[in-house]
C-alpha cells in the first residue's frame, strides 16, 4: 500500500506498507503531483483506470475493453504507470515471451483544496 500526502506546510510523506517512510519537500514532489493530475485529466486514461478492476491486463487488453486504438492504450498505460497509478508486472509464458501487464497501484485518490492535500492510498 502506498500513500502520498501533500500538505500546506510544504512537506510530503510517502508511506509504503512494510517499508520505511520517506519525507519529501514540496519541490521534490511537484512533478509527481502534476503527473497524477495530468493523468486524471485524460478521459482515456480514466477509462483504463476503471477497466483495471482487480485483474492484471496488458495494454492490448485495455485497448480492447476500452475500445481504444492500440497505440493510444500503450501511451495511456505508460502515462498512468509513470504517474504511479498503475503498477507494471512482467509475465513470461511457456515459450519465453514476455508481456507487460498492469494493475491498479492505488485504491483511492483524495484531494482536499481546503487542507491543500493530495492523498493516494494503495491497494
Amino acid at each position: 500500500m502506498t500513500q502520498l500526502n501533500h500538505s500546506n506546510d510544504g512537506s510530503t510523506m510517502r508511506v509504503d506498507a512494510g517499508h520505511d517512510q520517506l519525507m519529501l519537500t514540496d519541490t521534490e514532489d511537484s512533478d509527481e503531483i502534476d503527473a497524477v493530475f495530468g493523468a486524471l485529466a485524460d478521459s482515456d486514461a480514466r477509462a483504463i483506470l476503471r477497466a483495471a478492476d482487480g485483474t492484471q491486463r496488458s495494454a492490448l487488453q485495455f485497448a480492447d475493453c476500452c475500445e481504444l486504438p492500440v497505440s493510444t492504450a500503450y501511451r495511456k498505460v505508460d502515462l498512468l504507470a509513470a504517474a504511479g497509478l498503475l503498477e507494471e508486472h512482467v509475465e513470461v509464458d511457456t515459450g519465453g515471451n514476455h508481456t507487460a501487464v498492469y494493475e491498479l497501484a492505488v485504491e483511492k485518490i483524495d484531494f482536499s483544496p481546503a487542507e491543500g492535500t493530495v492523498s493516494l492510498t494503495g491497494v
